[in-house]
């Protein structure tokens, strides 16, 4: 429901699910696309080398929007204002807004997945001011 300019996708489920939910040949934005996903119905318009901005730590290796605040940092983009990036819930596995897009990822260490996020956060912040929009799990 909302105007955008670029999608940034580093998973293939996702991207199949952006074909799917959307009219591939009208869209009007851009595809940012990590280099581990095949181009299908819809264009990839800039593909990113996954390599490059995966996290060293396994249980948070391939977070979308960590890689996504990476590939700013690379870009020298220098504010970042963020909302949905809440965290993950400690309390039950409610974490997405539409259930479809719950791979069953969440397990018992959502509370560690969180301070991971936020130790990455926090290292990014040395180069990306960083302001959420919407409340966050992570401790910032």
């Amino acid at each position: 429901n909302y105007d955008v300019d670029f999608v940034f996708l580093s998973n293939s489920k996702r991207y199949n699910q952006l074909f799917i939910n959307n009219d591939c040949h009208m869209k009007n934005w851009d595809v940012i696309a990590t280099s581990n996903i095949t181009e299908s119905l819809i264009k990839i318009d800039y593909r990113i080398n996954y390599r490059s901005l995966i996290n060293m730590e396994k249980r948070i290796i391939d977070n979308s929007t960590l890689m996504l605040m990476f590939l700013l940092k690379k870009l020298n983009i220098k504010n970042l204002a963020i909302a949905g990036f809440d965290g993950f819930n400690t309390i039950s596995n409610n974490d997405y807004v539409n259930e479809f897009m719950n791979f069953g990822n969440l397990s018992d260490d959502s509370k560690d997945r969180n301070i991971l996020i936020s130790n990455v956060i926090e290292e990014l912040k040395q180069h990306l001011e960083i302001k959420f929009i919407t409340p966050t799990n992570y401790t910032i």
